[in-house]
Protein backbone atom coordinates (compact mmCIF):
# COMPACT_ATOMS: atom_id res chain seq x y z
CA UNK A 1 0.00 0.00 0.00
CA UNK A 2 1.18 3.48 -0.85
CA UNK A 3 -0.02 6.57 0.97
CA UNK A 4 0.31 10.26 0.21
CA UNK A 5 -0.73 13.61 1.59
CA UNK A 6 -1.72 15.95 -1.25
CA UNK A 7 -2.03 19.72 -0.74
CA UNK A 8 -5.08 20.97 -2.65
CA UNK A 9 -3.81 24.54 -3.04
CA UNK A 10 -0.23 23.85 -4.10
CA UNK A 11 -0.45 20.40 -5.67
CA UNK A 12 2.51 19.33 -3.54
CA UNK A 13 2.40 15.70 -2.47
CA UNK A 14 4.55 13.57 -0.20
CA UNK A 15 4.55 9.80 0.15
CA UNK A 16 4.04 8.82 3.78
CA UNK A 17 4.32 5.53 5.69
CA UNK A 18 1.36 6.36 7.97
CA UNK A 19 -0.86 9.41 7.44
CA UNK A 20 -1.70 10.19 11.07
CA UNK A 21 1.71 9.52 12.58
CA UNK A 22 3.51 11.43 9.81
CA UNK A 23 1.34 14.58 9.91
CA UNK A 24 1.50 14.71 13.71
CA UNK A 25 5.15 15.82 13.44
CA UNK A 26 5.12 19.65 13.04
CA UNK A 27 8.15 19.50 10.69
CA UNK A 28 6.29 17.19 8.36
CA UNK A 29 3.12 19.27 8.59
CA UNK A 30 5.14 22.34 7.57
CA UNK A 31 6.75 20.45 4.64
CA UNK A 32 3.38 19.66 3.09
CA UNK A 33 2.06 23.18 3.74
CA UNK A 34 -0.31 22.65 6.67
CA UNK A 35 -0.88 25.89 8.57
CA UNK A 36 0.83 26.28 11.96
CA UNK A 37 -2.61 26.67 13.56
CA UNK A 38 -3.85 23.32 12.28
CA UNK A 39 -0.51 21.67 13.01
CA UNK A 40 -0.61 22.87 16.63
CA UNK A 41 -4.16 21.55 16.98
CA UNK A 42 -2.90 18.07 16.04
CA UNK A 43 -0.01 17.92 18.51
CA UNK A 44 -0.95 15.80 21.51
CA UNK A 45 -3.60 13.73 19.74
CA UNK A 46 -2.79 10.03 19.78
CA UNK A 47 -2.45 8.51 16.28
CA UNK A 48 -2.50 5.02 17.79
CA UNK A 49 -5.94 5.56 19.35
CA UNK A 50 -8.68 5.01 16.73
CA UNK A 51 -10.60 8.18 17.67
CA UNK A 52 -7.40 10.22 17.92
CA UNK A 53 -6.31 8.91 14.55
CA UNK A 54 -9.55 9.95 12.83
CA UNK A 55 -9.37 13.37 14.48
CA UNK A 56 -5.79 13.90 13.26
CA UNK A 57 -6.77 12.92 9.73
CA UNK A 58 -9.84 15.14 9.73
CA UNK A 59 -7.92 18.14 11.08
CA UNK A 60 -5.27 17.73 8.37
CA UNK A 61 -7.99 17.52 5.73
CA UNK A 62 -9.62 20.65 7.15
CA UNK A 63 -6.25 22.30 6.55
CA UNK A 64 -6.53 21.65 2.82
CA UNK A 65 -4.96 18.21 2.51
CA UNK A 66 -6.24 15.16 0.69
CA UNK A 67 -5.44 11.73 2.06
CA UNK A 68 -4.49 9.41 -0.81
CA UNK A 69 -4.19 5.65 -0.40
CA UNK A 70 -3.27 3.22 -3.14
CA UNK A 71 -3.93 -0.51 -2.90
CA UNK A 72 -2.66 -1.75 -6.24
CA UNK A 73 -5.24 -0.72 -8.83
CA UNK A 74 -7.57 0.79 -6.20
CA UNK A 75 -6.88 4.42 -5.21
CA UNK A 76 -8.83 6.30 -2.52
CA UNK A 77 -8.98 10.08 -2.08
CA UNK A 78 -10.42 11.42 1.20
CA UNK A 79 -11.05 15.12 1.72
CA UNK A 80 -13.24 17.78 3.32
CA UNK A 81 -12.45 20.62 0.95
CA UNK A 82 -14.54 21.85 -1.98
CA UNK A 83 -15.22 18.86 -4.22
CA UNK A 84 -14.23 20.61 -7.45
CA UNK A 85 -10.88 21.69 -6.01
CA UNK A 86 -10.22 18.17 -4.71
CA UNK A 87 -11.03 16.59 -8.08
CA UNK A 88 -8.73 18.96 -9.98
CA UNK A 89 -5.95 18.32 -7.46
CA UNK A 90 -6.48 14.56 -7.80
CA UNK A 91 -6.35 14.77 -11.59
CA UNK A 92 -3.05 16.70 -11.52
CA UNK A 93 -1.66 14.29 -8.89
CA UNK A 94 -2.52 11.24 -10.99
CA UNK A 95 -0.99 12.82 -14.10
CA UNK A 96 2.26 13.61 -12.26
CA UNK A 97 2.63 10.29 -10.45
CA UNK A 98 1.31 7.88 -13.07
CA UNK A 99 -0.24 6.02 -10.15
CA UNK A 100 -3.44 5.19 -12.06
CA UNK A 101 -3.86 3.27 -15.27
CA UNK A 102 -6.88 2.73 -17.50
CA UNK A 103 -8.11 -0.16 -15.36
CA UNK A 104 -7.57 1.53 -12.00
CA UNK A 105 -10.56 2.14 -9.75
CA UNK A 106 -10.79 5.51 -8.00
CA UNK A 107 -12.83 6.14 -4.89
CA UNK A 108 -13.49 9.75 -3.82
CA UNK A 109 -14.83 10.29 -0.28
CA UNK A 110 -15.93 13.77 0.69
CA UNK A 111 -16.08 13.46 4.47
CA UNK A 112 -17.77 16.86 4.81
CA UNK A 113 -20.73 16.11 2.52
CA UNK A 114 -20.66 12.35 3.27
CA UNK A 115 -20.78 11.62 -0.48
CA UNK A 116 -18.67 9.05 -2.27
CA UNK A 117 -18.18 8.00 -5.83
CA UNK A 118 -16.32 5.03 -7.27
CA UNK A 119 -15.35 4.94 -10.93
CA UNK A 120 -12.63 3.83 -13.29
CA UNK A 121 -9.74 6.12 -14.12
CA UNK A 122 -10.99 6.35 -17.73
CA UNK A 123 -14.49 7.37 -16.56
CA UNK A 124 -12.94 9.96 -14.25
CA UNK A 125 -10.82 11.44 -17.04
CA UNK A 126 -13.82 11.58 -19.41
CA UNK A 127 -16.01 13.30 -16.82
CA UNK A 128 -13.29 15.80 -15.91
CA UNK A 129 -13.11 16.83 -19.60
CA UNK A 130 -16.86 17.39 -19.71
CA UNK A 131 -18.09 18.57 -16.31
CA UNK A 132 -16.25 17.83 -13.05
CA UNK A 133 -19.51 18.19 -11.10
CA UNK A 134 -20.75 15.00 -12.78
CA UNK A 135 -18.03 13.02 -11.02
CA UNK A 136 -19.54 13.38 -7.54
CA UNK A 137 -23.07 12.35 -8.41
CA UNK A 138 -25.15 10.98 -5.56
CA UNK A 139 -23.87 7.68 -4.25
CA UNK A 140 -23.97 5.91 -0.97
CA UNK A 141 -21.10 6.68 1.37
CA UNK A 142 -18.26 4.19 1.12
CA UNK A 143 -15.93 5.35 3.85
CA UNK A 144 -15.13 3.38 6.97
CA UNK A 145 -15.52 6.14 9.55
CA UNK A 146 -18.37 6.31 12.02
CA UNK A 147 -20.68 9.17 11.00
CA UNK A 148 -21.29 9.85 14.68
CA UNK A 149 -17.56 10.19 15.35
CA UNK A 150 -17.13 12.47 12.32
CA UNK A 151 -19.98 14.68 13.52
CA UNK A 152 -18.51 14.91 17.04
CA UNK A 153 -15.10 15.90 15.67
CA UNK A 154 -16.71 18.42 13.28
CA UNK A 155 -18.52 20.01 16.21
CA UNK A 156 -15.31 20.25 18.24
CA UNK A 157 -13.48 21.82 15.28
CA UNK A 158 -16.23 24.43 14.81
CA UNK A 159 -16.02 25.27 18.50
CA UNK A 160 -12.27 25.80 18.06
CA UNK A 161 -12.91 28.00 15.01
CA UNK A 162 -11.41 25.51 12.55
CA UNK A 163 -13.56 25.57 9.43
CA UNK A 164 -13.30 24.29 5.89
CA UNK A 165 -10.18 25.00 3.89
Amino acid sequence: MEGYWLNVATGKYIEVPDHAEWIEDPKNARRIGLSPRISKSIVGLNPLNPKGRVEILLRAMKGGLIRVRSHGNFITFEFTTNTGDALWAAERFLAKTGLAGPFSTLLFNNLRTKKSVELSYNEFEDMMKQDPELVMHEQKSKFNYSKRLLEAIEKRLREEGIYEY
